[in-house]
């Protein structure tokens, strides 16, 4: 019922709900009826005189059951936001969690401004979903950010500064904010600060992809601006049309793209280098990056050197490259004392680090070599081992360094050292023995292969015995074969059974050649009886054998194929054994010995699998059998496949199925 519509009635019942309220104004009651009624009536003004009034009679305890049907009135007159701003203010202070309630309702009735306000001052400096809520609702309504009495991109630069995690988020939310407000030179500005600020790859990729796609987007609305085109749709970039955007800029624009998508190497690399200057893999990349800019290469690895800390740096390459690559630039350029003061100064750095401070000194040298400089070099090693005792590489360069540049004293005296200081590698005893034999002193490079041994196990021993008997044989051939023997059984006897193929290879040639075939039939069977691979044995079965038809004829042969199908246990191995075996008797015009073979080697060979072996037994019976021979042979295939029949484990198939 409206006020227009029974004036006389509704006048009548507000009077007498008034006249109510002189003697029962502490009946809460009496005034909701009263509330109710006038809300039902729609007289808005009444209604909320009524709801203060009320408010003003009774105590606080009962205040509850009014502010109830006082926000059912603000929310139905919601399109009247003057009455929801006068009065949300007052219901907060009864009730503090009011404030979502009121910050929903400024939302609803289209007062961002004011709901930015509200929400940045009941908010904790802390409560990260409630900010980036805030600064997105500044990105998405700008012009209301900027009326309110918020300054907006000092929020978004604080929630910067609180939210590390959601940096790449907050940085393009104030480049968007920025480019909805159409300042777009500002926007620009806000993602070249951001590439710098970022600190974390995802950020500055997610960065990035915002910033290139702005330059994409401004790019396609400057082209479609001056070419005039009606039918292309609205851009989400929308350019105000005024002086300022009809400034041709098309080609600035493209170059910008085109240097934006060139430097992203160079900036995330800048960003690794901020989550970790110590990575010394990162400075070499940046250093490649700049390709032919000779300037920004020196400064980048200057500014390597000053930053990083050699005793806590990571990657793959070690700090010492940083000084090297620094001088080795110098020396490309002709500035040599630059190159060798830069080496100097990595000495002075890294003097605590064993390995590093050898490395440098090593550098050093080599780059004095490659500037035709040996004695410089030689000086420079010389200081470097009294500092470095203990650095197999720096030492082998000083060896190397004496020997092309001293004496055959100096050298050997070096060799030496690094012999007694147990620093030698097992490369530096063969260079050092081979520099005794050039020099002829063959009987103390002999020395030095031994005293090598007793430095070394195997596997490294292995270089070392090689090299001695190889050179101890061609030296002294037949006239020192007890010698030569006794050395073979000592290699032998410590050698591990997967190592000493090589050392019964050689032994077995040097019988051959200078003692008894005999010892050469020896040592091939040790070999096949020491290796441990089925596969390597069964090779060198067959070079056993062929050595042996050379050396002792047929006799010889069958021995070694008798002890080969003994020696093996693979049944693979055994069928090719076995079959090598048949055909040289084949060969040899013994068929009945060759067919024998045969039978034998048919338990290992289940015809449902392994169909080659039967196939070449078929085809020897019909070039060389009868029928008597063909039953036979058939009569042993149903009997072995009888019996593989009944076996209880899986057969792998061996060779592909094949129709006899």
């Amino acid at each position: 019922m409206f006020v227009r519509d029974r004036p006389t009635e509704f006048d009548d019942a507000v009077e007498t709900f008034k006249r109510a309220l002189l003697y029962l104004h502490k009946m809460p009651m009496v005034w909701l009826e009263f509330i109710k009624f006038l809300r039902n009536a729609g007289s808005i003004t009444l209604t909320r005189l009524s709801c203060d009034q009320a408010l003003a009679a009774l105590p606080v305890t009962q205040h509850h059951l009014i502010w109830k049907e006082y926000m059912l009135f603000v929310e139905e007159h919601s399109n009247v936001p003057l009455i929801g701003l006068t009065v949300y203010p007052r219901y907060i202070e009864f009730k503090k969690s009011a404030h979502v309630d009121f910050v929903a309702y400024l939302l609803k009735t289209g007062e961002y401004g004011k709901a930015m306000e509200r929400m940045s001052a009941s908010m904790s400096a802390n409560s990260r979903d409630k900010w980036m809520e805030l600064c997105t609702m500044m990105c998405q309504h700008p012009r209301e950010a900027q009326k309110s009495k918020l300054e907006p991109e000092e929020v978004i630069r604080r929630g910067l500064a609180a939210f590390k995690e959601d940096t790449s988020r907050l940085w393009c939310t104030l480049a968007d904010y920025n480019i909805r407000l159409g300042m777009f030179e500002r926007a620009q500005d806000v993602y070249e600060e951001a590439m710098q600020a970022v600190n974390t790859v995802r950020d500055f990729s997610t960065i990035f992809d915002a910033y290139s796609q702005f330059q994409e987007e401004m790019l396609s609305a400057k082209v479609d601006l001056f070419e005039e085109d009606e039918g292309a749709g609205e851009s989400f970039y929308q350019l105000h049309f005024d002086a300022e955007y009809r400034i041709n800029d098309v080609d600035l624009r493209l170059a910008q793209l085109e240097r934006l998508i060139e430097q992203r190497p160079l900036m995330l690399n800048a960003v690794k280098l901020k989550q970790n200057p110590n990575n010394i893999d990162e400075w070499h990349i940046r250093a490649s990056l700049f390709k032919n800019d000779l300037f920004n290469v020196v400064l980048t690895y200057k500014d390597a050197i000053r930053q990083v800390d050699p005793s806590t740096a990571s990657g793959t390459a070690k700090p010492f490259t940083l000084w090297m690559h620094l001088a080795k630039v110098y020396e490309e350029n002709n500035d040599i004392e630059q190159a060798r003061a830069v080496h100097q100064q990595g000495q002075t750095r890294l003097v605590k680090l064993h390995d590093e401070l050898a490395d440098i000194y090593c550098a050093s040298a080599e780059m004095e070599i490659r500037l035709g400089e040996p004695a410089k070099a030689l000086g420079t090693i010389k200081s470097a081992a009294r500092k470095c005792t203990r650095s197999t590489k720096l030492w082998g360069l000083y060896a190397d360094l004496e020997e092309k540049q001293g004496t055959l004293e100096t050298a050997t005296a070096v060799y030496e050292r690094m012999m007694e200081s147990k620093i030698a590698s097992a490369q530096t005893v063969i260079n050092y023995a081979n520099m005794l034999e050039d020099n002829k002193y063959f009987e103390d490079s002999f020395k030095a292969y031994e005293r090598g041994l007793n430095l070394f196990d195997w596997p490294q021993a292995r270089d070392l015995w090689l090299n001695y008997l190889t050179k101890f044989t061609l030296r002294y051939k037949q006239d020192k074969i007890t010698r030569v023997r006794d050395l073979f059984q000592q290699a032998l006897e410590t050698a591990p059974n997967d190592m000493c193929k090589p050392i019964y290879l050689l032994l077995a040639q040097y019988e051959e050649e200078w003692g008894d075939p005999r010892r050469v039939m020896n040592a091939f069977d040790s070999l096949c009886t020491r290796t441990p691979d089925e596969n390597d044995k069964t090779e060198l079965y067959l070079v056993y054998a062929s050595k042996a038809q050379e050396l002792f004829g047929v006799s010889g042969v069958r021995e070694v194929f008798e002890k080969a199908i003994e020696g093996l246990n693979d049944h693979m191995h055994l069928r090719t054994m076995v079959l090598a075996y048949a055909d040289k008797e084949r060969k040899l015009g013994e068929i009945d010995r060759a067919r024998a073979i045969m039978k034998h080697g048919a338990q290992f060979s289940d015809p449902r699998t392994v169909v080659s072996y039967w196939k070449q037994w078929n085809d020897f019976e019909v070039a060389h059998g009868n029928q008597e021979t063909f039953r036979e042979m058939l009569r042993i295939k149903r009997s072995i496949g009888a019996q593989f029949s009944h076996t209880n484990y899986t057969l792998a198939t061996e060779d592909e199925p094949e129709s006899l």
